[in-house]
């Protein structure tokens, strides 16, 4: 129920895969009766503004930083990306950024109207338009 709203869209490169989980033993499955999916982030769109999101942590292995991490706890407004995020692709990835995924608005909207936003643990980006 959570990767069928998401199969709605053109994911571009980004796969929802199912995936098994099993003990050490490889032969016992953990939770047969849940399904479990992994997203791989293949889908790489440069957007994110770091330099208008003072929330992120810098690469503390680089001087001066190129990637930067989401800051704990995260909220709201913390990060920005430039207003081409708008027209970019369902579900991507900034290279800029050490974790996390980027999903557009009408992604967050049909996870919310099928009632399974809550897991990802969703948070608002601010969006920030050309000068």
């Amino acid at each position: 129920e959570i990767a069928a709203p998401i199969l709605k869209f053109d994911l571009g490169r980004t796969f929802v895969l199912p995936m098994r989980i099993f003990l050490y033993d490889r032969k016992t499955e953990v939770h047969a009766d849940r399904h479990y999916y992994t997203m791989p982030r293949y889908e790489v769109f440069k957007a994110l503004a770091p330099e208008q999101s003072p929330a992120l942590l810098p690469n503390r292995f680089e001087n001066p930083p190129t990637t930067w991490r989401m800051p704990r706890p995260t909220k709201d407004g913390d990060v920005a990306v430039h207003a081409r995020a708008l027209d970019g692709p369902a579900i991507w990835h900034d290279p800029q950024l050490m974790s996390g995924q980027f999903f557009r608005g009408d992604v967050v909207a049909a996870l919310e109207a099928a009632g399974v936003a809550k897991p990802w643990r969703l948070h608002r980006c601010r969006i920030v338009w050309p000068n």
